[in-house]
């Protein structure tokens, strides 16, 4: 008999505020240069604040996080996914259940106080770049509490957020999750997240890379995570800590290994709104291979299909039937 989720997500939740800003904009609330195109976390008034700046804008509101938009283009696309996360108990945090659970995503978590539900603000230029300032929030407080043994032994994968290694509870809440996968022979998938995880909290990552059989990395994150500056080097040594990757280039394409077999694929061309959530909806294509007997060289079509689309749009979501998209992209 079958498991009953192809992937339980392991992330922070957070409610997205997205942003269209002019890089002048960006400039002058201190997040521009080096600091573009990144994530960084923030208190609660100077995200409002940023927030409250910008006259005559209201930012577009719907649940976000990393595994999160992947757990929910998972569900579009046919597969079974859960999410293990914790929400404030507030009107944030209803938004963010009630959302998630009628795109298709199982969550067992119950809104918690004392702290609001996180939110990130993501700011996108007019070069489709985002740069995001996240108030963790509740989120901040995940803890081996979160993870629920059921639901993580009913699944093919856990799906473990890069981010989550950046706070105390969230290492407590992965080294739960890893130890129980191990307990009950069920798969462990990491995505990276970014590359500063790496530089900071290098240590736990590796820890837990030594028990995954899929990472996800992009150029940058892998360089670093490899100590090298060359991207075929990168590959190489990646694939020798691991059984399957994915390795991200963005509009170059992307390189994998899956059961065993190796494939190289180029990048789809489109043109670039906002590249929020990409990496997430490669990643869901990834894991809807993975998880439905499709090789290394469809698996990472399908995924870099799908961040194609996302990145043509604003939003780290692609809104209705992906199975019928993909289908139109000859991938069905």
């Amino acid at each position: 008999m079958g498991k009953r989720f192809n992937v339980y997500g392991v992330g922070n939740a957070l409610v997205d505020l997205q942003l269209q800003v002019t890089e002048a904009e960006l400039e002058s609330f201190g997040c521009g240069g080096e600091l573009k195109a990144t994530m960084r976390l923030v208190e609660l008034d100077e995200q409002r604040k940023l927030i409250d700046s910008i006259q005559g804008r209201s930012p577009k509101r719907c649940s976000g996080g990393s595994v999160c938009n992947t757990t929910i283009a998972l569900s579009q696309l046919g597969g079974r996914a859960a999410l293990a996360c914790r929400v404030g108990q507030d009107s944030l945090g209803e938004f963010y259940l009630q959302e998630m659970r009628e795109l298709g995503v199982t969550i067992h978590s119950a809104p918690k106080p004392p702290l609001p539900t996180g939110t990130c603000a993501v700011l996108i230029t007019p070069d489709a770049e985002r740069t995001m300032r996240t108030y963790l929030g509740s989120s901040a407080q995940f803890s081996a509490d979160d993870i629920d043994e059921d639901t993580l032994k009913d699944s093919e994968y856990i799906f473990i957020e890069g981010y989550l290694f950046a706070q105390e509870g969230g290492r407590a809440g992965i080294a739960r999750a890893v130890d129980l996968a191990l307990k009950h022979q069920v798969k462990i998938a990491v995505t990276v997240s970014e590359a500063f995880i790496v530089e900071f909290f290098g240590d736990p990552l590796r820890e837990v890379i030594k028990h995954t059989d899929l990472l996800f990395a992009n150029a940058a994150e892998g360089k670093r995570l490899a100590g090298v500056e060359d991207e075929e080097e990168a590959f190489s040594r990646l694939k020798q800590l691991v059984p399957n990757l994915a390795f991200t280039r963005s509009s170059e394409g992307a390189w994998g290994v899956l059961n065993g077999k190796e494939a190289r694929v180029p990048a789809y061309k489109v043109k670039a709104v906002d590249d929020t959530g990409a990496g997430d909806m490669f990643a869901a294509g990834f894991l809807y291979g993975a998880t439905h007997g499709l090789d290394a060289e469809r698996s990472i079509q399908t995924g870099s299909f799908l961040a194609s689309r996302v990145v043509s749009q604003l939003g780290a979501r692609i809104p209705g039937d992906l199975r019928k998209l993909l289908g139109e992209g000859g991938l069905l």
